[in-house]
Formats: structure tokens, C-alpha cells, sequence
């Protein structure tokens, strides 16, 4: 069992003012990483993000080719969004799209689709050979920078880092 510290002792005085100024430091210490952690945060939300979106791209047109049926990748904005945020698949039945799967609800990127791209507010639409009539990209951003999704005409989709302005 530990002994009361003796108030005559110099070291027990020391104690009280060792622990706050730990704690202060420590605190320091956090303050400073924060910033460094949200950044991080944004930048991986923003890699999933493109990269979430070209998976997407590819099942897309697998499933075109797969169904021999007109798939496209739509771009569905947000209600209080000036820009779109989300997409849905849709694929071609009888003369009119249709959900290709569930309700038909948007899912949801959650970082901007930047309207410099050439698909932005539109859709990428896969014929029956999974190929695209007209290529373009897809730019996806966010405070901390922005990727590239790129689908050329034969369907071949890919992404990149967007760095100085300029993108794959």
C-alpha cells in the first residue's frame, strides 16, 4: 500500500504542476493534428470517391454487354445542390429506362461532380459492346483537390489525380 506523500518533500510539491503542464502539451499536440487529420480524411473520401465511381463505371458496362441491353451511369443532383452529387444506373427496356436495380434512388458520392467535365449533369451511356459513343471524363472534387474518371470510346474507364489544373 503506498505511503501519503510527506509534505515536507520537495518532489511531492511538483507533482501538481508536472500533470498540468503534461496535459497542456498533450493538448498542443492534438490541436496541431487535427487539422492534419481532417485533411487526410478529405483526401481519402475523395480517392474513394473516383474510385467508387469507375468501379461503378465498369460494372456498368459489363452489365451491358452481359444483358446485351443499353446501361447508363446517370447523374442525379441533390435538391439543395447546384451540382450533382450522386448517380443511379439505369438500363434500357421496352423504349424507356428503367432502375437496373432497387428503388432506383441516387447513391450518393459525397463530393462534388465538377461540372468542367464532359459528362457532368448528363449520363454515360454503354451500348450493347460496352462502348461509349462519345468519350469524356468525369471530374470529382472537394476541398482537398480532385481526381479524373476517364471512360474513352471502347468503354475503357480510368482515373487519375488531378494536379496544377491538368488531369490524365
Amino acid at each position: 500500500m503506498p505511503q501519503p506523500a510527506d509534505p515536507r518533500d520537495p518532489a511531492a510539491s511538483l507533482r501538481a504542476p508536472r500533470l498540468v503542464v503534461g496535459a497542456v502539451m498533450i493538448l498542443v499536440l492534438a490541436a496541431a493534428a487535427i487539422p492534419w487529420a481532417l485533411g487526410l480524411s478529405q483526401a481519402y473520401r475523395l480517392r474513394t470517391a473516383a474510385w467508387q465511381l469507375a468501379g461503378e463505371l465498369r460494372l456498368t458496362r459489363q452489365k451491358a454487354v452481359s444483358t446485351l441491353r443499353r446501361h447508363r451511369l446517370v447523374f442525379a443532383e441533390a435538391e439543395a445542390a447546384a451540382h450533382p452529387v450522386g448517380y443511379r444506373v439505369e438500363r434500357l427496356e421496352g423504349g424507356r429506362w428503367v432502375p437496373d436495380s432497387g428503388n432506383g434512388a441516387a447513391r450518393s458520392l459525397r463530393v462534388q461532380i465538377d461540372p468542367a467535365g464532359e459528362f457532368a449533369g448528363r449520363a454515360v451511356t454503354f451500348d450493347e459492346r460496352g462502348m461509349v459513343p462519345r468519350g469524356g471524363s468525369i471530374r470529382v472534387r472537394n476541398p482537398a483537390g480532385s481526381y479524373a474518371v476517364r471512360v474513352d470510346p471502347g468503354g475503357r474507364v480510368m482515373v487519375c489525380a488531378c494536379r496544377a489544373g491538368t488531369c490524365c
